[in-house]
């Protein structure tokens, strides 16, 4: 049986978010990419690998953060631990 006051969801501090960690990774594995990274290395071959696994690793990040997204309950997100701890016991009492 159901009760009829519905379960709050607990708030989380910023950097737990699988949304946020996602869209971080997307963010600095591109921004490596365009920085030319790959370039220091002498072989056309090597830096063209290098280009493709950044590029691999900003397709995953984007799709950890989009299932995450659309599978999972997003609970509120808040800028500290400290905050999602004083809101969480709130929601408590």
């Amino acid at each position: 049986m159901s009760s009829p006051d519905p379960v709050p969801t607990p708030v989380i501090p910023w950097y737990q978010s699988r949304v946020i960690q996602g869209i971080i990774v997307t963010f600095v594995s591109q921004l490596i990419s365009q920085t030319k990274f790959a370039s220091l290395f002498t072989s056309d071959n090597v830096a063209a690998i290098i280009g493709y696994v950044f590029d691999g690793i900003s397709a995953i990040a984007l799709w950890y953060a989009a299932h995450a997204r659309a599978t999972k309950v997003n609970p509120p997100i808040v800028s500290s631990k400290t905050k999602a701890d004083v809101i969480n016991q709130e929601v408590k009492k």
